[in-house]
Formats: C-alpha cells, structure tokens, sequence
C-alpha cells in the first residue's frame, strides 16, 4: 500500500469533507485529499490528480454519485469508489454495488471508513500486482518462443508420477513436426538397483527419437524430413522429498549449421596453415597497436637473419627495427593505417656476415566497415634474385664499356695505326723494285721504315697497356681508403713535388674510404694528381685540393688544381680522348685522362672536368657506394 493515499472526494458541504478527513486524521490514515462537487471539476481531477481511491455523496444540486460512478467506469473501472452518503434505502446501497461501487457507509458512522479505503486501496494493489504478473507470465512465454526460434533451441519438461511430457514448439520443429500433428511419447529406463536414478530418457515424436544417457550430451538424428541434424542435450532431474524423481527438465540445441560452419572453419583453418606454412613468402600479422598476433615458420627464420633475434607473439615491432630506421618505420605504420599498401627492397648485413636483399611489402587489415585492425607484413629473401640483377647490370655495364673501348678501338685503327701501316706498305714497294735507287736514297727509306715500324710498335704498346689495366676489373673489392692512397702516391711522386714545392691537401672525414678495386682507384688517384703537377701555372705555386663526400647512393670525389687550366670551347669534347693533348706544357702522349675515364667507366661511375685558361682545373667523379 502507497505510504499516501490520494483521496477523491465529491462532496458539496465542506462540514462534511472536513467530518471525514478529521476522522481519516484520527485513525493515522496518510492522504492527501482533493474535493470537487461538479461534473467538470471531477473529471478534470481523475486525469490531473490520479486518485487512488473516490468517496462520494449521493446527492449534489447539479451531480450525484450514479453519474460520478459511471465517468469512473469509462476512465479506470479498477479504481475504488466508496459510497459515503446520509441515510439510503438497502435497495440503492445493493444496486450501486452491483455497478461497481467497492463499498458504502452512512456519515454518522465514520468509524469503519480508514478501514474501508485500506481495503480497497490493497485490493486494487493486488489486482494491478496479479494483472503485471500475468502480463509478464505472457511476455516471458513469448520471449521464451521467440528465444527458442532464433537460439535453434527446444525445451522439454517430463513428469514420471503423471505420465505427462511438455515440449516446446521449437522441440517440435527439430524433429521436423508441428505441435498439433502428433503425440510426444516418453519413455523412462530406471537403474535395477537403484529405482530412483534413471538409466535412459527415450523422448519419440512418431518414428523419430532420442535417448538421452547422459545430462550433458551431443547426439545425431534424422528428422521427419530425411535432414541429419547434429544435437546438444543438456537436462535436470528435480527430486521430491522421498527420493523420486518429480520433474525431468531440459533443453535441445540444434547445433548442425555450427557443425557445417565449423567444418567448414577448420577446412580454411587447415588450408590457411598449410598455404602459411609452406609459402617461401614470411608473413607477420601485428594488431593495431604494432604487437605481433602471429607469423609463420619462415618469417621467424628471416627475422632471426636479419635481426639475430626471435620473433614471438605479444612483442612489440619496433624491438626489430635499428634506431636509425625507426622514424622511417613509423611513417610506414602511418600510411598504412590510411589505407594504403607500401612495398620496397632493403639490404641487410645478416648476422654472419653475408648481405642479404629482402622484399618488405606492407597491407592494411582491414574489416568489412572499412576499419583498420591491423598491418600484414610480407617478407621474402630476393638476394639471389637481386644477384642476378646486379649481375646483369654489371654484365651490361661491362658490354657498355667493351663496345666504347671497341670504338675506341676501331677509331685509332682508323686514325693512328693507319698512316704508320699505309707508310710501311708504300716504303716496302719502293723497296722491293730497289735495284735502280741509289744508295743514299736506299738508306733514307730503310730509315723511314724503321720510324714507322717504331711508332706502330708504340701504339700497339699503348693499346696493351689500356688493356692491362682494365683488366683489374676482374680483381678482387677491398675496403681502400683514400688518405693512404694519397699518402702512397705522394711517397712515389715526392721528386716531381719537391721540384714543383707543390703542396697537397685533402679532406676525407664525410667519406674515409670505399669497397672498390684498389688498382683502379690508385691509378685514377695518380693520374690526376700527375696531371695536376704537370700542368702547373706559370706564376703560381701548384696547390691541390682532393676531397671525398657521401652523394646519396653514391661517393663524390673532387680534384682541384691551380694550374694552367684548359680551353674547354677547344678541348672540351676531347679530353678523355686516346692522345688527346690540351696544352703544350708539360709532358705525356695523352693518355691519362683517357685510362681514368675508362676506369671510372668499367666502376660504374662517371667523371666530368671543369676549367678555364690560367684558373685550374676540378674533376668530378661519382662513384657508386
């Protein structure tokens, strides 16, 4: 009951309104009173003030408690209304109980009303309860049904001492029937020496049945339909006091789409390991927050070469990446988780030393609401492959340079050892029909003869020599640094430098030294610093400058001088050319700067001179690194 009730009173004398709250007051009633004596102003209270119980007077001038009784039936018939009038005939009294009035008193007897409105009101509040209870007993069931339906599962309820068994709709469908085709049958095999405790619950819908032996238990059956189904039973025996059995509870879960979609799982389950496992490819799945969920045999095989460490599951990614790399990584992660796809080739010096080229390809994972869960990483060895291309590279690279040198090759056939050949052929006709020349004569084109055998022989000389010192290519790489190479050259060269009071300078702290053929280098090293002594400026101290400095993928070197410079409009095109001469200062055949172009050709480099008359000369060579 509410701690207050609320009291609708009808009633036109307010003596007798104030008679009853006294007496309600009196006898400890908690309410809280409103009092109307129209038809306006009492249907206006039923919806504004909600009463829980209505006292009314029989008789007003312009409304009376048959009306009143009447709007209250329309707006809530459960509402208690007690009659509280003078003096009425039993007929009348009866005929207003009879309309739904719950009681009625006289007002010189006031005593009984607290009691009265106690009754009603708990009334009406048990009513509301048991009207809630069974709104709720109708909603449970229809969930319950609903639940049954959407869950695949069914309920059974069997009672031994009433031969009775309740089944579900759903326990119905299972077996391929409706409730209202057929009788479920049920069957209980107790133990022999224990009665009490059943063996076996056959549960049969026509020629369809299940025995369960078990409280918790998978079974397979063939439905109504010829369909095989995969069940899950699980059931509760409720004892009575003596021991027997009083209620056999449970449920059946069809479990045959899980059974297909698991088969089917573990069919992707085994092909996905069996693709992830033998795949020459490593693959390592990292969660959003870059910690590594799993990766396959040959990722761990490649992170212990490239890293010397092993990958295990819950470390973090950057626990593999080196310092220097991490910012890198890092703007990787960022595109990744974007959407994007980034894939590029690294070279890695293995833990036992060896140079190693790995693949690294990167991908999103993502779900079917275009979120990003995780980074796929994809690793594959490619060094043999990147060998190969290397190689290629390098046997195009040697065919580039064999095909210049072979040009080079045809031009001084055709200009240098040509004149020498042509004038030894005309001499040895004019000597062979000799018998009419003079002695003097004779001895002047024996002489002739003899000069152009000579330079014939210092061309084929010269040519050997190229060829003797490009075939270091073959050579073995060797880590050379450059202040040894120069400090060594100096050693060899320190007569022509003391003549010339040159002086040397050098700068290799941003690049010590390189891997590379050392018999190229220090012949390139020797022939420009040669060329620099040898060509020095008539006013000046020769002064050199070498310098070496990292340029991307590749080493910068630079050789300055001060010396007599060169036209570079009359020589520029020329001079790398075999017995190309830009000044006829100093000495030479012209065949320095051509060896240096070839060396730096067969390396892979390039070289490029600047220079002026009278303002020094600079080289430029770029090497790879």
């Amino acid at each position: 009951m509410p701690e207050v009730i609320r009291i609708l009173h009808i009633e036109d004398v307010a003596t007798d309104a104030e008679l009853v709250q006294r007496a309600l007051k009196k006898a400890g009633l908690q309410f809280e009173a409103c009092v109307v004596d129209e038809k306006e102003t009492f249907i206006n209270a039923l919806t504004q003030f909600k009463p829980q119980v209505i006292l009314s007077d029989h008789s007003m001038p312009y409304f009376d408690s048959v009306e009143a009784l009447e709007l209250l039936q329309e707006y809530d018939p459960g509402i208690p209304f007690i009659l509280v009038t003078a003096t009425v005939s039993e007929e009348f009294a009866v005929d207003m109980i009879k309309r739904g009035a719950s009681d009625y008193l006289l007002k010189d007897r006031l005593q009984r009303l607290p009691n009265a409105i106690i009754t009603a009101v708990e009334k009406r509040q048990m009513q509301l309860e048991h009207h809630q209870v069974l709104l709720d007993v109708i909603n449970s069931e229809a969930l319950l049904n609903d639940a049954e339906t959407l869950a695949q599962f069914g309920s059974f309820e069997v009672n031994p001492a009433a031969h009775t068994i309740k089944l579900s709709n759903q326990f119905y469908r299972i077996f391929g029937f409706n409730s209202r085709d057929i009788q479920p049958v049920c069957k209980i095999t107790y133990n022999e020496k224990y009665h009490t405790v059943a063996d076996k619950i056959h549960i049969a819908l026509s020629d369809v049945f299940i025995d369960l032996i078990s409280n918790k238990k998978s079974y397979t059956i063939i439905d109504k339909n010829g369909r095989l189904k995969f069940l899950s039973a699980e059931f509760r025996i409720d004892k009575s006091a003596d021991g027997s059995i009083h209620t056999i509870k449970g449920f059946l879960l069809d479990v045959t789409k899980l059974k297909y979609a698991e088969s089917l799982l573990q069919q992707s389950e085994a092909n996905l390991k069996t693709i992830f496992s033998i795949t020459d490819t490593g693959y390592v799945l990292m969660a959003h927050d870059q910690k590594v969920i799993l990766f396959n045999k040959k990722a761990a095989a490649l992170v212990e070469d490239m890293r010397g460490i092993p990958v295990r599951e819950g470390a973090a990614m950057e626990d593999y990446v080196v310092s220097e790399r991490k910012e890198f990584v890092q703007e990787i992660v960022h595109k990744i988780m974007q959407g994007e796809n980034v894939s590029y080739e690294n070279r890695f010096v293995n833990k036992k030393g060896e140079t190693k080229w790995y693949l690294l390809q990167w991908y999103p994972v993502t779900g079917d609401n275009q979120r990003r869960h995780g980074i796929m990483l994809a690793l594959s060895d490619i060094t043999e492959r990147k060998i190969l291309e290397i190689e290629r590279e390098q046997i195009s690279a040697d065919l580039i340079v064999r095909n210049k040198a072979l040009e080079q090759f045809a031009y001084i056939v055709s200009h240098n050892l040509r004149a020498p050949v042509a004038n030894i052929i005309g001499i040895s006709n004019i000597l062979a029909y000799g018998d009419s020349l003079a002695r003097e004569d004779m001895h002047q084109f024996l002489q002739a003869l003899s000069s152009s055998t000579k330079h014939l022989d210092g061309i084929v000389n010269d040519l050997n020599h190229i060829l003797r010192i490009t075939h270091g290519v073959n050579e073995e790489m060797q880590p050379v640094n450059f202040q040894q190479l120069v400090d060594d050259i100096k050693t060899a060269l320190a007569g022509i430098i003391k003549s010339t009071h040159a002086t040397i300078n050098t700068c290799f702290k941003a690049q010590p030294g390189m891997v590379a053929v050392k018999s190229f280098l220090h012949y390139i090293f020797y022939n420009l610093i040669l060329n620099s002594l040898q060509f020095v400026h008539p006013l000046k101290q020769p002064c050199i400058f070498i310098e070496a400095k990292a340029a991307g993928e590749k080493i910068e070197l630079i050789f300055r001088d001060n010396g007599c410079g060169i036209d570079m409009d009359k020589y520029g095109n020329k001079i790398f050319g075999l017995y190309q001469r830009v000044s006829a200062s100093g000495g030479g055949k012209g065949m320095g700067l051509c060896i240096v172009k070839t060396l730096v050709d067969n390396m892979g480099g390039h070289i490029k001179a600047e220079s002026a008359l009278l303002n020094g000369t600079t080289f430029y060579i770029d090497l790879p690194a």
